[in-house]
C-alpha cells in the first residue's frame, strides 16, 4: 500500500487499483465561444486547471495506470436529466441544496428538479 498526504486523513491506495477519472474536459466549456462563455461564465476560471490535469494524466501514464474520460452528453435541448428532489439526500443539507442549484443554474443547463409526487403523477396523468 501506498498513501497519498491528502485532507482529511491519508488517501491509502493499491497501485494496481487506482486510476485517474477525468470528468468534462471539453473545449465547450472552457473555451471561448464555447457553450460556458455563451451563457456568460468566465470561462479563464475553468481553463486555468488544464495544465494540472496535463500533469495528472501524464503522471498516471507514465506510471502505467489507467486513465478513464468522461464527458457530458445532453440531447440538443438539454431535456434529458431530471432529479426528484425528495428522492436524494446529503449527509450535510447546504450540500444538497448547492447540488440542486447547480442542477437548475441559468435556465437548467444541466437539468430540471421536481419533488417525487410530481414527477408521478405527470407519469400516471
Amino acid at each position: 500500500m501506498r498513501a497519498i498526504d491528502a485532507t482529511p486523513s491519508a488517501f491509502a491506495f493499491a497501485p494496481d487499483e487506482i486510476a485517474l477519472i477525468i470528468i468534462d474536459m471539453q473545449r465547450d466549456f472552457i473555451e471561448p465561444g464555447g457553450f460556458g462563455d455563451t451563457l456568460g461564465n468566465d470561462v479563464s476560471l475553468l481553463g486555468a486547471i488544464v495544465p494540472t490535469v496535463r500533469r495528472l494524466l501524464d503522471g498516471f501514464r507514465a506510471a502505467g495506470l489507467p486513465v478513464f474520460h468522461t464527458r457530458e452528453c445532453h440531447l440538443p435541448d438539454l431535456s434529458d436529466r431530471l432529479l426528484a428532489t425528495d428522492a436524494t439526500e446529503s449527509y450535510f443539507p447546504a450540500f444538497k441544496e448547492a447540488a440542486i442549484a447547480m442542477l437548475v443554474a441559468q435556465g437548467g443547463i444541466i437539468g430540471w428538479d421536481a419533488p417525487t409526487d410530481t414527477i408521478l403523477e405527470a407519469l400516471h396523468g
